[in-house]
Protein backbone atom coordinates (compact mmCIF):
# COMPACT_ATOMS: atom_id res chain seq x y z
CA UNK A 1 0.00 0.00 0.00
CA UNK A 2 2.88 2.41 0.68
CA UNK A 3 4.53 1.96 -2.46
CA UNK A 4 0.91 2.47 -4.00
CA UNK A 5 1.43 6.15 -2.44
CA UNK A 6 4.64 6.63 -3.32
CA UNK A 7 4.11 5.76 -7.11
CA UNK A 8 1.28 8.28 -7.38
CA UNK A 9 3.31 10.56 -5.31
CA UNK A 10 6.24 10.54 -7.88
CA UNK A 11 3.84 10.76 -11.13
CA UNK A 12 2.63 14.02 -9.21
CA UNK A 13 5.95 15.21 -9.08
CA UNK A 14 6.73 14.51 -13.21
CA UNK A 15 3.21 16.31 -13.78
CA UNK A 16 4.07 19.42 -12.21
CA UNK A 17 7.60 19.53 -13.14
CA UNK A 18 6.19 19.14 -16.96
CA UNK A 19 3.82 21.57 -16.03
CA UNK A 20 5.19 24.94 -14.81
CA UNK A 21 5.47 27.64 -17.55
CA UNK A 22 8.61 28.64 -18.98
CA UNK A 23 9.80 31.93 -17.87
CA UNK A 24 10.05 34.54 -21.12
CA UNK A 25 13.56 34.36 -21.56
CA UNK A 26 15.59 37.65 -22.03
CA UNK A 27 16.51 38.40 -25.90
CA UNK A 28 19.84 37.93 -26.98
CA UNK A 29 20.59 40.59 -30.13
CA UNK A 30 23.44 40.31 -32.47
CA UNK A 31 24.30 43.35 -32.32
CA UNK A 32 25.84 43.81 -36.07
CA UNK A 33 25.73 47.37 -37.26
CA UNK A 34 22.90 47.45 -40.56
CA UNK A 35 22.17 43.75 -39.63
CA UNK A 36 18.28 45.52 -40.76
CA UNK A 37 18.16 49.00 -42.98
CA UNK A 38 15.17 49.43 -44.72
CA UNK A 39 14.79 52.66 -46.30
CA UNK A 40 11.16 54.26 -46.18
CA UNK A 41 10.06 57.72 -47.21
CA UNK A 42 12.65 60.12 -45.41
CA UNK A 43 13.54 57.76 -42.88
CA UNK A 44 16.12 55.00 -42.97
CA UNK A 45 15.78 52.02 -40.12
CA UNK A 46 18.63 50.30 -38.42
CA UNK A 47 17.72 47.07 -36.42
CA UNK A 48 19.41 44.50 -34.47
CA UNK A 49 18.01 40.70 -34.83
CA UNK A 50 17.54 39.08 -32.11
CA UNK A 51 19.91 35.73 -31.75
CA UNK A 52 16.63 33.53 -32.64
CA UNK A 53 15.73 35.79 -36.02
CA UNK A 54 12.16 36.24 -34.51
CA UNK A 55 12.83 40.27 -33.19
CA UNK A 56 14.02 43.75 -34.19
CA UNK A 57 15.64 45.94 -32.18
CA UNK A 58 15.30 49.79 -33.72
CA UNK A 59 18.12 51.13 -32.78
CA UNK A 60 18.57 54.37 -35.13
CA UNK A 61 16.47 55.93 -37.27
CA UNK A 62 17.81 58.26 -39.48
CA UNK A 63 16.63 61.40 -41.20
CA UNK A 64 17.28 61.99 -44.99
CA UNK A 65 18.53 65.71 -44.50
CA UNK A 66 17.38 66.33 -48.02
CA UNK A 67 14.34 64.88 -47.46
CA UNK A 68 13.90 66.39 -44.09
CA UNK A 69 10.69 68.88 -44.77
CA UNK A 70 9.05 65.29 -45.76
CA UNK A 71 9.46 64.18 -41.53
CA UNK A 72 6.46 65.42 -40.40
CA UNK A 73 5.29 62.41 -38.95
CA UNK A 74 6.94 59.05 -38.13
CA UNK A 75 5.26 55.62 -37.99
CA UNK A 76 7.54 52.98 -36.38
CA UNK A 77 6.92 49.68 -37.93
CA UNK A 78 5.57 46.79 -36.12
CA UNK A 79 7.78 44.49 -38.40
CA UNK A 80 11.00 44.82 -40.09
CA UNK A 81 12.01 42.32 -42.78
CA UNK A 82 9.77 39.56 -41.29
CA UNK A 83 11.21 40.26 -37.67
CA UNK A 84 8.78 42.42 -35.11
CA UNK A 85 9.80 45.65 -33.47
CA UNK A 86 10.12 44.78 -30.06
CA UNK A 87 12.59 47.54 -28.79
CA UNK A 88 13.49 50.48 -30.01
CA UNK A 89 16.18 53.22 -28.30
CA UNK A 90 19.80 54.15 -28.73
CA UNK A 91 21.98 51.27 -27.42
CA UNK A 92 22.76 52.72 -24.03
CA UNK A 93 26.15 49.75 -22.90
CA UNK A 94 25.29 48.75 -19.68
CA UNK A 95 28.35 49.85 -17.67
CA UNK A 96 27.23 54.07 -18.87
CA UNK A 97 30.48 54.61 -18.99
CA UNK A 98 29.90 56.81 -22.02
CA UNK A 99 29.85 61.01 -22.29
CA UNK A 100 26.49 61.27 -24.42
CA UNK A 101 23.80 58.80 -25.04
CA UNK A 102 22.21 59.76 -28.27
CA UNK A 103 18.50 59.82 -29.21
CA UNK A 104 16.40 57.14 -31.59
CA UNK A 105 17.36 59.78 -34.24
CA UNK A 106 21.73 59.37 -33.95
CA UNK A 107 21.68 63.18 -32.18
CA UNK A 108 23.72 63.18 -28.70
CA UNK A 109 21.63 63.95 -25.80
CA UNK A 110 23.72 65.27 -22.40
CA UNK A 111 24.34 62.27 -20.24
CA UNK A 112 22.79 62.60 -16.61
CA UNK A 113 25.30 63.97 -14.07
CA UNK A 114 27.85 65.64 -16.59
CA UNK A 115 27.51 69.15 -16.73
CA UNK A 116 29.85 69.84 -19.47
CA UNK A 117 27.84 68.23 -22.45
CA UNK A 118 24.78 70.58 -22.82
CA UNK A 119 23.25 68.62 -26.05
CA UNK A 120 19.74 68.31 -25.87
CA UNK A 121 18.93 65.84 -28.65
CA UNK A 122 17.76 68.34 -31.05
CA UNK A 123 18.84 69.54 -34.76
CA UNK A 124 17.12 71.31 -37.35
CA UNK A 125 16.19 67.94 -38.98
CA UNK A 126 13.96 67.48 -36.10
CA UNK A 127 11.98 70.27 -36.55
CA UNK A 128 8.85 69.57 -38.62
CA UNK A 129 8.66 65.83 -36.48
CA UNK A 130 5.18 66.49 -34.24
CA UNK A 131 3.74 63.17 -34.38
CA UNK A 132 5.59 59.79 -33.22
CA UNK A 133 3.33 56.06 -33.67
CA UNK A 134 4.74 53.24 -32.27
CA UNK A 135 3.21 49.92 -32.40
CA UNK A 136 1.86 47.41 -29.66
CA UNK A 137 4.83 44.82 -30.35
CA UNK A 138 7.21 47.33 -28.83
CA UNK A 139 7.90 46.41 -24.87
CA UNK A 140 10.97 48.25 -24.17
CA UNK A 141 11.99 52.05 -24.60
CA UNK A 142 15.65 52.96 -24.24
CA UNK A 143 16.91 56.07 -21.97
CA UNK A 144 16.94 59.50 -24.17
CA UNK A 145 15.06 57.93 -26.55
CA UNK A 146 12.50 60.76 -27.87
CA UNK A 147 14.89 63.30 -25.95
CA UNK A 148 15.15 66.58 -28.21
CA UNK A 149 12.00 66.40 -30.47
CA UNK A 150 10.71 69.92 -29.29
CA UNK A 151 7.66 70.45 -31.75
CA UNK A 152 6.28 66.44 -30.42
CA UNK A 153 2.76 66.93 -29.01
CA UNK A 154 1.47 63.87 -27.76
CA UNK A 155 2.36 60.45 -27.15
CA UNK A 156 1.03 57.24 -26.70
CA UNK A 157 3.30 54.19 -25.56
CA UNK A 158 2.52 50.65 -26.52
CA UNK A 159 0.44 48.82 -23.15
CA UNK A 160 2.98 46.35 -22.51
CA UNK A 161 6.36 49.11 -22.13
CA UNK A 162 7.07 47.89 -18.45
CA UNK A 163 9.74 51.06 -17.77
CA UNK A 164 9.89 54.50 -18.53
CA UNK A 165 13.52 55.10 -18.36
CA UNK A 166 15.64 58.64 -17.63
CA UNK A 167 15.48 61.43 -20.07
CA UNK A 168 12.95 59.27 -22.46
CA UNK A 169 11.38 62.91 -23.36
CA UNK A 170 14.03 65.23 -22.19
CA UNK A 171 13.67 68.41 -23.65
CA UNK A 172 10.58 67.56 -25.53
CA UNK A 173 9.29 71.42 -25.37
CA UNK A 174 5.69 71.29 -26.53
CA UNK A 175 5.03 68.02 -25.23
CA UNK A 176 1.19 68.33 -23.93
CA UNK A 177 -0.28 64.81 -23.33
CA UNK A 178 0.79 61.48 -22.47
CA UNK A 179 -1.02 58.07 -22.57
CA UNK A 180 1.37 55.82 -20.56
CA UNK A 181 1.28 52.04 -21.08
CA UNK A 182 -1.44 50.06 -18.95
CA UNK A 183 1.53 47.45 -17.75
CA UNK A 184 3.83 50.27 -16.83
CA UNK A 185 6.05 48.78 -13.96
CA UNK A 186 8.30 51.64 -13.21
CA UNK A 187 9.17 55.16 -14.27
CA UNK A 188 11.81 57.48 -13.65
CA UNK A 189 10.47 60.90 -12.85
CA UNK A 190 14.14 62.46 -14.63
CA UNK A 191 12.01 61.36 -17.98
CA UNK A 192 9.93 64.21 -18.39
CA UNK A 193 12.61 67.07 -17.22
CA UNK A 194 12.93 70.32 -19.31
CA UNK A 195 9.14 69.18 -20.57
CA UNK A 196 7.37 72.62 -19.61
CA UNK A 197 3.83 71.95 -21.21
CA UNK A 198 3.23 68.45 -20.14
CA UNK A 199 0.07 68.80 -18.55
CA UNK A 200 -2.33 65.82 -19.39
CA UNK A 201 -1.44 62.26 -18.27
CA UNK A 202 -3.62 59.52 -18.98
CA UNK A 203 -3.11 55.56 -17.93
CA UNK A 204 -5.54 53.04 -18.58
CA UNK A 205 -8.57 52.57 -15.12
CA UNK A 206 -7.62 48.53 -15.46
CA UNK A 207 -3.41 49.53 -14.63
CA UNK A 208 -2.10 47.70 -11.53
CA UNK A 209 0.16 50.49 -10.69
CA UNK A 210 -0.72 53.38 -11.55
CA UNK A 211 -3.59 56.03 -11.52
CA UNK A 212 -4.17 59.64 -12.11
CA UNK A 213 -6.47 61.38 -9.76
CA UNK A 214 -6.39 65.06 -9.93
CA UNK A 215 -4.21 65.46 -12.99
CA UNK A 216 -1.41 63.71 -10.87
CA UNK A 217 0.12 60.86 -11.26
CA UNK A 218 -0.13 57.85 -8.21
CA UNK A 219 1.41 54.67 -7.71
CA UNK A 220 -1.39 52.80 -6.28
CA UNK A 221 0.78 50.54 -4.00
CA UNK A 222 2.47 53.30 -2.30
CA UNK A 223 0.46 55.67 -2.28
CA UNK A 224 3.06 58.31 -3.50
CA UNK A 225 2.22 61.26 -5.75
CA UNK A 226 4.91 61.08 -8.26
CA UNK A 227 4.27 64.27 -10.56
CA UNK A 228 1.46 66.65 -11.40
CA UNK A 229 0.65 68.92 -14.47
CA UNK A 230 3.25 71.54 -15.27
CA UNK A 231 1.09 74.28 -16.01
CA UNK A 232 -1.87 74.01 -13.71
CA UNK A 233 -1.37 76.60 -10.94
CA UNK A 234 -3.39 75.31 -7.54
CA UNK A 235 -3.00 71.75 -6.99
CA UNK A 236 -5.17 69.66 -4.17
CA UNK A 237 -3.79 66.31 -3.64
CA UNK A 238 -6.62 63.71 -3.58
CA UNK A 239 -7.07 62.32 -0.26
CA UNK A 240 -5.62 58.79 0.64
CA UNK A 241 -2.32 60.07 -0.60
CA UNK A 242 0.31 59.40 1.76
CA UNK A 243 3.87 60.60 0.06
CA UNK A 244 4.28 63.36 -1.96
CA UNK A 245 7.25 61.96 -4.39
CA UNK A 246 10.85 64.04 -4.80
CA UNK A 247 10.01 65.56 -7.97
CA UNK A 248 6.31 65.85 -7.45
CA UNK A 249 6.79 69.95 -8.12
CA UNK A 250 9.22 69.76 -10.51
CA UNK A 251 9.47 71.72 -13.98
CA UNK A 252 5.56 72.93 -12.86
CA UNK A 253 4.03 76.19 -12.43
CA UNK A 254 1.94 75.32 -9.41
CA UNK A 255 1.72 78.43 -6.72
CA UNK A 256 -0.66 77.34 -4.55
CA UNK A 257 -0.67 73.51 -3.46
CA UNK A 258 -3.24 71.79 -0.61
CA UNK A 259 -1.67 68.98 1.17
CA UNK A 260 -4.27 66.51 3.06
CA UNK A 261 -4.15 64.91 6.39
CA UNK A 262 -3.56 61.64 4.67
CA UNK A 263 0.22 62.61 3.66
CA UNK A 264 2.42 60.94 6.09
CA UNK A 265 5.80 61.53 4.38
CA UNK A 266 6.98 64.36 1.80
CA UNK A 267 10.02 63.48 0.00
CA UNK A 268 13.27 66.02 -0.35
CA UNK A 269 13.02 67.36 -3.38
CA UNK A 270 9.20 67.26 -3.33
CA UNK A 271 8.23 70.96 -2.82
CA UNK A 272 10.91 72.15 -5.20
CA UNK A 273 8.70 74.12 -7.38
CA UNK A 274 10.18 77.44 -9.29
CA UNK A 275 6.95 78.94 -8.23
CA UNK A 276 5.31 77.62 -5.34
CA UNK A 277 4.22 80.63 -3.04
CA UNK A 278 1.72 78.76 -0.78
CA UNK A 279 1.34 75.38 1.02
CA UNK A 280 -1.86 74.78 2.60
CA UNK A 281 -1.95 71.62 5.28
CA UNK A 282 -5.15 70.34 6.91
CA UNK A 283 -5.34 70.71 10.38
CA UNK A 284 -6.12 66.95 11.28
CA UNK A 285 -2.56 65.89 9.24
CA UNK A 286 -0.72 63.97 12.39
CA UNK A 287 2.96 64.75 10.63
CA UNK A 288 3.03 68.36 9.02
CA UNK A 289 2.10 71.86 9.35
CA UNK A 290 2.70 75.52 10.04
CA UNK A 291 3.63 77.24 13.00
CA UNK A 292 3.84 80.89 12.16
CA UNK A 293 6.36 81.50 9.18
CA UNK A 294 7.24 78.09 9.32
CA UNK A 295 6.27 74.76 7.84
CA UNK A 296 7.64 71.78 9.55
CA UNK A 297 7.28 67.99 10.72
CA UNK A 298 5.72 67.67 13.73
CA UNK A 299 7.31 64.64 14.85
CA UNK A 300 10.95 64.96 13.78
CA UNK A 301 10.58 69.00 14.37
CA UNK A 302 12.55 69.62 10.74
CA UNK A 303 11.95 72.78 8.80
CA UNK A 304 10.56 72.50 5.23
CA UNK A 305 9.26 75.28 4.00
CA UNK A 306 9.48 79.62 5.51
CA UNK A 307 6.96 82.24 3.88
CA UNK A 308 9.44 85.54 4.66
CA UNK A 309 7.40 89.06 5.19
CA UNK A 310 7.39 91.59 2.51
CA UNK A 311 10.69 92.79 3.78
CA UNK A 312 12.10 89.94 3.03
CA UNK A 313 12.41 88.48 7.27
CA UNK A 314 11.83 85.12 8.68
CA UNK A 315 11.73 83.92 12.14
CA UNK A 316 12.10 80.32 12.04
CA UNK A 317 9.67 78.64 14.80
CA UNK A 318 10.67 77.59 18.32
CA UNK A 319 9.46 74.15 17.57
CA UNK A 320 11.56 73.55 14.82
CA UNK A 321 14.86 71.95 16.46
CA UNK A 322 16.11 70.58 13.20
CA UNK A 323 17.26 72.70 9.89
CA UNK A 324 17.95 68.76 8.01
CA UNK A 325 17.44 69.48 4.45
CA UNK A 326 16.44 72.36 1.77
CA UNK A 327 14.46 74.28 2.98
CA UNK A 328 12.10 75.96 0.49
CA UNK A 329 11.15 80.17 0.29
CA UNK A 330 7.84 80.83 -0.48
CA UNK A 331 7.01 84.06 -2.55
CA UNK A 332 9.31 86.56 -1.55
CA UNK A 333 13.20 86.24 -1.05
CA UNK A 334 14.64 85.81 2.42
CA UNK A 335 16.80 88.73 3.45
CA UNK A 336 16.86 88.07 6.98
CA UNK A 337 17.16 84.97 8.94
CA UNK A 338 16.12 84.35 12.79
CA UNK A 339 17.31 81.12 14.24
CA UNK A 340 16.04 80.85 17.40
CA UNK A 341 17.97 78.91 20.48
CA UNK A 342 15.70 75.49 20.19
CA UNK A 343 17.57 74.56 16.64
CA UNK A 344 20.04 72.49 17.75
CA UNK A 345 21.26 71.11 14.43
CA UNK A 346 21.90 72.22 11.22
CA UNK A 347 22.78 70.41 7.81
CA UNK A 348 25.59 71.77 6.36
CA UNK A 349 24.06 71.40 3.01
CA UNK A 350 20.90 72.58 4.29
CA UNK A 351 21.27 76.30 4.10
CA UNK A 352 23.92 76.05 0.99
CA UNK A 353 21.16 73.97 -1.04
CA UNK A 354 18.59 76.55 0.43
CA UNK A 355 20.54 79.04 -1.57
CA UNK A 356 19.18 78.07 -4.60
CA UNK A 357 15.77 78.51 -3.67
CA UNK A 358 15.91 81.71 -1.42
CA UNK A 359 18.98 83.23 -2.40
CA UNK A 360 21.65 84.57 -0.41
CA UNK A 361 21.06 85.11 3.19
CA UNK A 362 21.83 88.92 3.63
CA UNK A 363 21.46 88.40 7.88
CA UNK A 364 21.57 85.13 9.94
CA UNK A 365 20.85 86.25 13.45
CA UNK A 366 21.13 83.25 16.31
CA UNK A 367 19.58 83.60 19.52
CA UNK A 368 20.94 80.97 21.03
CA UNK A 369 24.26 81.28 23.40
CA UNK A 370 25.19 78.32 21.64
CA UNK A 371 26.04 77.17 17.84
CA UNK A 372 24.04 74.88 16.48
CA UNK A 373 25.66 71.59 15.65
CA UNK A 374 26.52 70.56 12.16
CA UNK A 375 26.30 67.37 10.45
CA UNK A 376 25.33 65.59 7.34
CA UNK A 377 28.11 67.06 5.03
CA UNK A 378 29.03 66.82 1.65
CA UNK A 379 32.73 67.48 0.11
CA UNK A 380 31.52 69.29 -3.04
CA UNK A 381 29.07 72.23 -0.61
CA UNK A 382 31.79 74.29 1.11
CA UNK A 383 33.36 74.82 -2.50
CA UNK A 384 30.25 75.26 -4.57
CA UNK A 385 28.88 77.84 -2.84
CA UNK A 386 31.43 80.61 -0.83
CA UNK A 387 29.32 83.16 0.38
CA UNK A 388 25.62 82.13 2.05
CA UNK A 389 26.06 83.86 4.82
CA UNK A 390 27.02 87.25 4.38
CA UNK A 391 26.87 88.66 7.74
CA UNK A 392 26.14 86.77 10.52
CA UNK A 393 24.81 88.25 14.05
CA UNK A 394 24.73 86.68 17.27
CA UNK A 395 24.89 87.88 20.88
CA UNK A 396 28.10 89.68 22.40
CA UNK A 397 28.72 87.26 24.85
CA UNK A 398 28.28 84.04 22.48
CA UNK A 399 30.65 85.64 19.46
CA UNK A 400 33.35 83.37 21.01
CA UNK A 401 31.91 79.98 21.43
CA UNK A 402 30.44 81.01 17.42
CA UNK A 403 34.03 81.62 15.80
CA UNK A 404 35.36 78.99 17.99
CA UNK A 405 32.57 76.28 16.33
CA UNK A 406 33.13 78.10 13.01
CA UNK A 407 37.13 77.46 13.02
CA UNK A 408 36.54 74.14 14.25
CA UNK A 409 34.36 73.36 11.25
CA UNK A 410 35.90 75.15 8.37
CA UNK A 411 34.25 77.43 5.87
CA UNK A 412 30.69 75.85 7.28
CA UNK A 413 28.62 78.81 7.68
CA UNK A 414 31.24 81.10 5.27
CA UNK A 415 30.38 84.18 6.64
CA UNK A 416 31.45 87.36 5.42
CA UNK A 417 31.84 88.89 8.93
CA UNK A 418 30.63 88.62 12.59
CA UNK A 419 28.61 91.42 14.20
CA UNK A 420 26.74 90.87 17.37
CA UNK A 421 23.25 92.51 18.17
CA UNK A 422 20.47 92.82 20.84
CA UNK A 423 17.00 91.29 20.75
CA UNK A 424 15.45 94.92 20.27
CA UNK A 425 16.81 95.13 17.17
CA UNK A 426 15.13 92.84 15.14
CA UNK A 427 11.84 94.49 15.72
CA UNK A 428 13.17 96.96 13.12
CA UNK A 429 13.62 94.41 10.23
CA UNK A 430 10.19 92.90 10.62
Amino acid sequence: MKKGYLLIAALALVLMVFQVPEAKAATEWNKKEDAIEVETGPYTFHGYTSVDDKFCWIYWIEINPYKADQATELTIPSELMGRTVTRIGYDIPDDRKVSCYNNLFGIKVEKLGEEEDSCDGYLPKLENLTKIEIPDTVEQIEATCFAGVKYLKFIELPPNVKNIKEDTFYGCENLEKIVLPKNLESIILEAFQECPKLNDLEISSESENFEVKNGILIEKKTKRALMTGRVVENITIPKGVKVLGKRFLADSVVKKLSIPASVEKIEIGALDGDCIQNISIAKSNKYYGWDGQCMYHKKKRTLLAVKATKKGYVRISNKVKYIKDAPIALGVKVKVLVIPASVKRINKDGLVIARSVMYEFYKVYFLGKKPPKIFSTKAWATAAYSSILNEVYVRKKALPAFKNKYNEYGNVWLANSWHTFKPKELKKLK
